[in-house]
């Protein structure tokens, strides 16, 4: 968080994901919360001579013993943001890659050995924003993720439980310019894909999730680059193995 001058010489990372416990002896594995990462320059300037990332991964506790289920995951809140006149810059140089990368994916819990179900995952929120004067400007690639993967289920020697996918949602990117200027030169991906878990009687659910890019009074610009843009919001229903239930996708 930079109100005056901040130059990392080198790549930078950061990890604000959560873990959840795992589960034994019948009990469910344990459900986890993505924290918050954010890289802001307000009204200073922040300088990484290689790559940034941030991101606020989750996952969902696996089961390793008994009959429960994988816990669930939330995906936490990831950002990058230059407001009130601040420069975020991502040189590359030196060798580096220049590379951006905010993404808050999820991934329930695997289930094992005839357990319940895998976990539900949704994704959290992945923001570039460029506010009030602000600018970022990237030399490398821009990736933003915030998808979903339901946990698996995938083995049940018994059929004894019901052993089900879990479901997958996708969460949100936004790259927003409200009066300022996110300025990359080579290719852009946003992805809040959902997938649902694999399942031995009913494989999880998939549902996209949203990606926002806006301009309003301010610049997104990539044009400078020969790479593509690519955006994914797509929905994939896990499969069944060994009954007749695969999911839906949305």
């Amino acid at each position: 968080f930079a109100h005056g001058t901040v130059n990392i010489a080198g790549e930078y990372s950061a990890n604000s994901g959560g873990v959840g416990g795992s589960g034994l002896n019948g009990a469910d594995g344990g459900d986890a919360l993505g924290g918050v990462g954010s890289i802001i320059a307000d009204g200073g300037v922040i300088i990484f001579d290689g790559g940034a990332r941030t991101r606020g991964t989750t996952n969902g506790g696996n089961v390793i013993s008994g009959n429960g289920s994988g816990g669930n995951a939330q995906g936490g809140l990831a950002e990058m943001i230059a407001r009130n006149g601040g420069n975020l810059q991502i040189l590359g140089i030196s060798g580096f890659s220049g590379d951006a990368n905010v993404a808050t994916s999820a991934f329930g819990g695997d289930g094992l050995f005839g357990s319940g179900s895998g976990g539900n995952a949704i994704g959290g929120t992945s923001n570039v924003l460029a506010e009030s004067g602000g600018t970022i400007a990237i030399a490398g690639s821009l990736l933003a993720t915030s998808s979903g993967f339901g946990g698996n289920d995938f083995f049940d020697p018994t059929s004894e439980y019901a052993d089900l996918g879990g479901d997958g949602t996708g969460g949100t990117v936004n790259i927003l310019a409200n009066g300022g200027s996110i300025i990359g030169t080579s290719d852009v991906a946003a992805l809040t894909n959902g997938h649902g878990g694999i399942g031995v009687v009913q494989g999880g659910t998939g549902t996209g999730g949203t990606i926002n890019i806006q301009a309003i009074d301010g610049l997104v610009d990539f044009s400078s680059g020969s790479a593509a843009m690519r955006l994914s919001t797509t929905g994939f229903g896990g499969d069944a193995v060994s009954e007749t239930d695969g999911a839906g996708n949305i």
